[in-house]
C-alpha cells in the first residue's frame, strides 16, 4: 500500500494484527517464565532453610532422648539402692531425695521430648510444603518458557496456528500452580 506523499511515495509494509499478538505473548511468557524461575528459586532456598531447621530440632530431639535414658538410668540405681540399704535410715533420706529429684527432671524432660517431637515434625511438614511450592514453579517456569518459545516460533515462521496453539502450555502452567 502506498501512502500520498509531499511529493513521493512511501511504502508502508502491511502489518497483521495477530503478529503483534504473537509479540507481545512471547514477551509475557518469556518475562512469567523468568518470574517462576525467580520463585522457584526463593522456595528452594526456603525449603532448605527449613530442612535445616527440621534436623536441628531432630538433633534436639536425640539429645533429650539420651538425657532422659540417663535419667532413668539413675532413677533405677537409687531405687535399687533404696531396696539394698532399707535399714541405713540416713541412706534412706538421701535416695527418698534424689528419687524425688530424678522423677522431677524426668516429668520435665519427657515434656520437653514431646514438644521437641512436635516441633520437629512441623518442620518437616513445612520444608516439604516449600518443596512442592518449589516443584511447582520449576514446571510453570518451564512451561512458561515453553509458551514464549512457541509464539516466538511463530513470529519468525509466520505460522498464525502456531500462535494460537502457544497459549496451551501457558494454561497448564496455571492450571500447575493453582491446582496440583
Amino acid at each position: 500500500m502506498y501512502i500520498e506523499g509531499p511529493g513521493r511515495h512511501l511504502y508502508e509494509v502491511p502489518q497483521e494484527g495477530w503478529r503483534r499478538g504473537a509479540a507481545v505473548a512471547a514477551m509475557l511468557a518469556i518475562l512469567a517464565a523468568a518470574a517462576a524461575a525467580g520463585a522457584a528459586v526463593w522456595w528452594e532456598a526456603q525449603a532448605a532453610q527449613a530442612h535445616r531447621e527440621e534436623q536441628r530440632l531432630w538433633g534436639d530431639y536425640h539429645l533429650l532422648v539420651l538425657r532422659l535414658e540417663g535419667v532413668k538410668q539413675g532413677r533405677d540405681f537409687f531405687s535399687l539402692q533404696r531396696l539394698l540399704e532399707y535399714k541405713n535410715s540416713k541412706v534412706q533420706k538421701l535416695v527418698e531425695g534424689k528419687l524425688q529429684d530424678f522423677e522431677e527432671e524426668f516429668s520435665k524432660l519427657e515434656k520437653a521430648r514431646e514438644q521437641g517431637r512436635a516441633a520437629a515434625e512441623e518442620a518437616g511438614a513445612k520444608g516439604e510444603r516449600k518443596a512442592g511450592y518449589t516443584r511447582k514453579a520449576r514446571h510453570g517456569a518451564f512451561l512458561f518458557l515453553l509458551t514464549g518459545l512457541l509464539s516466538l516460533g511463530a513470529l519468525a515462521t509466520h505460522k498464525k496456528l502456531l500462535w494460537l496453539a502457544a497459549p496451551l502450555p501457558a494454561l497448564a502452567a496455571l492450571a500447575v500452580f493453582l491446582w496440583v
